[in-house]
């Protein structure tokens, strides 16, 4: 477990160490994941939702998820890097990753994983903190070269490493900001944003919202108009919305299958849905932007 409260633990799903032959850059991604890097060799060049970082030599990043950044490393660095996620999702190892340009989620949103803040209560730094910096620098190389092993114990060796690393850096944030580990309400609503925006195909629903909150639903509601100025209701079928509207931009799924992948299983009850909101059907509404796009 990586957290006291909440079903987290680190998963591995890509890591590499080795060295950058030629200057490279991928801008304007934004992953649904978190990325750790060490900058073994050279620095490195960051910038998180519109903010520039120098990664000196010898120094580590965080990237959370959903977070819009652009990356950049000198020829010759060796930038070792992990992807991982802190809550499982089989799904993931079938999707591909991110390239350059892909700031818009689309549907990895259902991938995405949830903040440092809904996770641990506390916002992580960008670039890890000068005092662990030798930390990072020798343990983000090491468990890089136990996870490349692929065996099996080698893989949950490095997951171990990976949870230790992410411990020691929630422990000195709390430290350094006098934070109480416990989830405060924003924290809480931010969780539960983030299981519900990868959950949107199963149907869920406020009563779920609530649960993932750790609130009951009458409760949750309240809170949740305090605090975000809407229902819990209406954040999901906006959200819902926003989703179908990306998959219907993808000629080759069928409407059906959209829907399904919004949580409704019936395809009249989500043609109903999506009208409710556009005033047309989702065919009529894919064939316009279809047309407004050519």
């Amino acid at each position: 477990m990586l957290a006291w409260d909440g079903p987290y633990s680190p998963y591995i799903h890509a890591a590499d160490d080795r060295p950058r032959q030629i200057a490279w850059g991928i801008p304007q991604r934004r992953l649904a994941h978190y990325l750790l890097a060490t900058s073994l060799l050279g620095s490195e060049h960051l910038r998180v939702e519109g903010k520039d970082h120098l990664i000196p030599l010898g120094s580590s990043y965080l990237i959370p998820p959903g977070a819009l950044a652009d990356v950049g490393s000198i020829a010759g660095n060796t930038p070792v890097w992990i992807h991982f996620d802190v809550r499982f999702d089989e799904r993931r190892k079938d999707h591909p990753h991110a390239g350059a340009y892909e700031s818009d989620l689309g549907e990895r949103t259902a991938l995405l994983q949830p903040t440092p803040k809904a996770v641990w209560g506390v916002d992580l730094p960008i670039v890890i903190p000068p005092a662990l910096t030798q930390l990072f620098r020798d343990g983000v190389p090491r468990l890089v070269r136990r996870w490349k092993d692929g065996s099996p114990i080698a893989v949950l060796d490095a997951t171990a490493q990976l949870a230790s690393l992410l411990t020691t850096l929630v422990s000195h944030v709390w430290e350094a900001s006098s934070t109480s580990p416990t989830l405060s309400l924003e924290a809480r609503i931010a969780r539960a944003e983030a299981t519900a925006l990868r959950s949107l195909d199963t149907g869920f629903d406020v009563e779920e919202f609530a649960a993932a909150a750790g609130y009951s639903r009458t409760r949750f509601s309240a809170l949740y108009q305090q605090v975000r100025g809407t229902s819990p209701g209406a954040f999901l079928r906006s959200e819902r919305l926003r989703l179908a509207e990306t998959l219907l931009s993808r000629p080759e799924l069928p409407i059906a299958k959209v829907g399904e992948l919004v949580g409704y299983r019936d395809p009249t009850v989500f043609g109903r849905f999506f009208r409710s909101h556009h005033q047309m059907s989702p065919g009529d509404w894919r064939r316009r932007n279809a047309a407004a796009t050519r």
